[in-house]
């Protein structure tokens, strides 16, 4: 088991997520790891530049200090799936979501990614309103994602998986201590249910349209305690850890 930190919150523009990784360890991941009685291979935090940098390019902010970030990211992340069954990355903001990606796909480049997340995240550059880098990407939602696993099934059979985890995807019930809560999301048990589902591949499972897939690494984002009360974050904190568990098979 790997486990990768981004103290990132550039992609965004509140403070207090790049906090995620530490708060999340100290909440009872080690207890976590502990039970699951597996070889634990730490490889540290991933940091960003301390002062939030004036730079606009292409209608997106921050983007020097994000493609740092990220290019360390992606080597840190691509270590760690090569050396392990599973790595588990902690955000940060979904902006590192690029480098989490990138890193699985040197080491897997037959993989699909399932995004959970409260957003489409699939604004180009020039289109995001928002100015977040977080909200860029270039495909699928919704009734795109059985067109394209099939796709993928068909040319690619035995491919692994990365599923990145926004907490904002869950209700503001479960996860209100995020950036940007949305009501009438996912319930902890449906976040559980997917985590779980995706976890159970290769074991003889069918998930969208995939018997033989692998999950070999998950990214967990978005988690900021200084929003909301106290209990938010507690909540916020323990729903959290219920989605890392689900993946692991451990609930």
């Amino acid at each position: 088991m790997g486990i990768v930190a981004a103290a990132v919150d550039k992609g965004q523009l509140k403070n207090g997520v790049q906090k995620g990784p530490k708060e999340t360890r100290e909440h009872g991941l080690e207890r976590l790891f502990k039970k699951l009685g597996a070889k634990v291979n730490d490889y540290g935090e991933v940091t960003q530049p301390k002062d939030r940098q004036p730079d606009v390019i292409l209608n997106c902010e921050n983007q020097r200090a994000l493609v740092k970030t990220n290019i360390e990211l992606t080597e840190c992340v691509a270590k760690s799936v090569s050396e392990n069954d599973m790595t588990l990355m902690l955000g940060g903001d979904h902006s590192v979501g690029f480098g989490s990606i990138a890193g699985h796909l040197k080491i897997f480049p037959t993989s699909f990614v399932v995004w959970v997340d409260a957003h489409a995240d699939i604004n180009t550059p020039r289109s995001s309103v928002s100015r977040h880098t977080h909200d860029v990407r270039s495909i699928g939602i919704e009734g795109v994602m059985e067109t394209a696993l099939k796709t993928i099934m068909r040319f690619s059979p035995n491919c692994q998986i990365h599923l990145s985890f926004d907490i904002d995807g869950l209700d503001p019930k479960y996860a209100a201590s995020t950036g940007t809560p949305v009501p009438g999301g996912l319930s902890l048990e449906e976040g559980k249910y997917i985590c779980k589902t995706l976890g159970q591949t290769g074991e003889n499972e069918i998930i969208l349209y995939c018997s033989l897939g692998l999950l070999k690494s998950m990214v967990v984002a978005e988690v900021n305690t200084l929003l909301g009360s106290p209990e938010d974050a507690k909540t916020t904190l323990n729903s959290a850890l219920e989605i890392i568990k689900s993946a692991l098979l451990l609930d």
